[in-house]
């Protein structure tokens, strides 16, 4: 009996039976979501790729110009070093980006001795070390800064 009812069912004629109009509809939509989400993620990656490059276009930008800064204040053999100096003029590296901005702030001068002390703008001394910040502002706005300090070199 099995096999007359499994023989019958194969005999069948096809069925003229199809996808419903909601069917379709729920799996246009289902699919439409799945592109929407991940147009949504690509173009997120996109953004993110392109802030971390201006980051690091900044960050390269900012080093260059404090490792110039320091070679012409205190490593060179003649040196740019000031007793005392409200600023410097400081030649900015051949591989800095032309859109970006770059500043040297005044120094500040280290008062005390040993491990105590602290920074102020008033100079207790021509050989005391300076305390020099560098701004590198982006043509976005983006302001990025680094501190470092010379010493009179011997």
């Amino acid at each position: 009996m099995l096999y007359a009812m499994i023989r019958a069912r194969l005999r069948a004629e096809p069925s003229d039976s199809g996808d419903t109009l909601l069917e379709v509809v729920i799996s246009s939509a289902v699919v439409g979501i799945a592109a929407v989400a991940l147009i949504g993620a690509l173009l997120t990656s996109i953004t993110a790729s392109s802030e971390h490059r201006s980051l690091t276009v900044n960050d390269t930008a900012l080093k260059s110009y404090a490792d110039a800064a320091v070679q012409q204040i205190q490593r060179q053999a003649s040196a740019n070093w000031q007793g005392c100096a409200a600023s410097y003029t400081v030649t900015a590296p051949t591989n800095m980006p032309s859109n970006y901005s770059v500043a040297l702030s005044g120094a500040q001068y280290w008062t005390g001795s040993g491990n105590s002390g602290s920074w102020t703008s008033s100079c207790p001394g021509a050989t005391a070390p300076q305390l020099l910040t560098v701004t590198v502002t982006s043509p976005t706005q983006v302001a990025t800064s680094v501190s470092f300090v010379v010493r009179k070199p011997t």
